[in-house]
């Protein structure tokens, strides 16, 4: 049975010594962020453990095996899920035929939803590929009417200059 112990360090020091000695770096791979550490001694047997039963009642009233990543505390799986790390079921589970039934309707709505967001997302780059060939028209024919105000402007201030040199003459 292994022992939980609380141990107060003078400095964070002494923290970093302690856990370097004494914890195996792959199951607690974090650095020391407080001056309390969680201490597991797994050689000590004790006959006041007894009135904890087997070892996974004892391990779920144990906080030793929380690990502290900065300012998290993580409590690390006694056993790893059936599941993917992603929380998925793998395909290749052999399911039961209700769960197989729900899992194939899922598909199956899941496909429909998938066409008609593909439907949508085309109507919309339609639309908007249209729109986009609209303002290009427009700015075609914007750009050609400026270029003629500026060409009259042009004309119309000659005229004046023209004017002004034949009055003033």
């Amino acid at each position: 049975m292994a022992r939980c112990a609380i141990v107060k360090f003078k400095n964070k020091l002494d923290a970093i010594t302690y856990s370097q000695v004494h914890f195996d770096p792959v199951i607690f791979g974090c650095e020391v962020q407080t001056r309390y550490s969680v201490v597991v001694d797994t050689t000590s047997q004790d006959a006041d453990d007894s009135h904890y039963g087997n070892q996974e009642e004892r391990s779920d009233n144990c906080s030793c095996f929380l690990v502290k990543y900065g300012p998290a505390t993580i409590k690390p799986r006694k056993y790893p899920a059936l599941t993917l790390a992603t929380g998925r079921r793998s395909k290749y589970d052999i399911l039961s035929t209700p769960e197989a039934c729900r899992r194939d309707i899922r598909r199956v709505r899941n496909r429909a939803a998938q066409r008609r967001a593909t439907e949508r997302r085309d109507e919309i780059h339609a639309n908007l590929s249209e729109q986009v060939k609209l303002l290009e028209i427009e700015r075609y024919y914007l750009e050609n009417d400026i270029q003629h105000l500026n060409r009259r402007k042009l004309l119309l201030e000659t005229l004046i200059l023209k004017y002004k040199e034949e009055c003033g003459a």
